[in-house]
């Protein structure tokens, strides 16, 4: 199904010096060098990647222009960002990607088994926090009693054999999501903290999982984010800012030739 409802008021710059469009919503929550890490933190995949709660499809983006993934299901929820993603794809010539809009969780019934790689930058505060976003959905998720539910489940159909989830997350809170990837038989494997600086604690964990026992996990070094000499981390960062300065944009069409599939149900 594609759909040709306006776009919400969108900024709009790009990515990796200007090799790939980016737009976003012009309020509420923004995007953020977490999605980039995580693309650059993801194993190749062979047949399926789905980003879950792909928001404007930043992790979506940078999977598809490094060679980590040449098929893609982005499932978004909200419609009015999926639209934004829709455009995103299209606007670089990622026809090959499908968008799903839905709940992750409801979407991924659809594909039971099909992914060998699923990742996630969950939306997950503390209870009460708030992220001052005007998306509707976004808040509901944070503030949720269990926020990374519907993100593991999600991930835990869709995963095939032998297939991998990768997820960023707030370092403080790896336990709760150890704890919730194990409910669902996922266990890391692969981890790697990041710091903002060499002598400042981690902020962020990627983390990489797979079905079976658990054990076998491996510590990477860490990445440290600003540096006076660039380590690998920091030249993600480096090149992967918005360079152009982003500007108002009057509503538009999404470009039907990325496929739009509503299933809310």
């Amino acid at each position: 199904m594609s759909d040709a409802s306006p776009l919400p008021p969108i900024t709009e710059g790009t990515l990796f010096e200007g090799a790939l469009r980016f737009a976003q919503p012009a309020s509420g929550y923004r995007a953020a060098i977490d999605g980039l890490l995580l693309a650059y933190f993801s194993p190749v995949s062979r047949r399926l990647a789905v980003d879950l709660g792909a928001g404007a499809g930043m992790v979506s983006l940078a999977l598809l222009a490094h060679g980590r993934a040449t098929k893609l299901l982005a499932i978004e929820q909200d419609a009015a960002t999926a639209r934004i993603l829709a455009k995103n794809l299209a606007d670089n010539a990622f026809a090959s990607a499908v968008v799903a809009v839905g709940a992750v969780d409801h979407v991924a019934r659809s594909h039971r088994g099909a992914a060998d790689l699923v990742v996630a930058n969950p939306p997950y505060f503390r209870e009460g926090a708030s992220t001052g976003s005007a998306n509707q959905h976004y808040e509901q998720s944070v503030r949720a009693a269990d926020p990374l539910g519907p993100f593991v489940r999600a991930a835990r159909l869709l995963l095939g054999r032998q297939g991998r989830v990768c997820v960023v997350f707030p370092s403080r809170d790896l336990e709760v999501l150890v704890d919730a990837l194990a409910a669902k038989d996922l266990h890391p494997r692969r981890m790697v903290f990041v710091h903002p600086r060499a002598d400042e604690p981690a902020h962020r964990v990627l983390v990489e999982c797979s079905v079976g026992r658990p054990g076998g996990l491996v510590v990477e070094p860490p990445w440290t984010l600003h540096t006076g000499a660039l380590d690998e981390a920091g030249q993600i960062v480096e090149s992967a800012l918005l360079r152009a300065v982003t500007r108002d944009r009057p509503s538009g069409l999404v470009d039907r030739s990325t496929t739009l599939l509503d299933e809310r149900g």
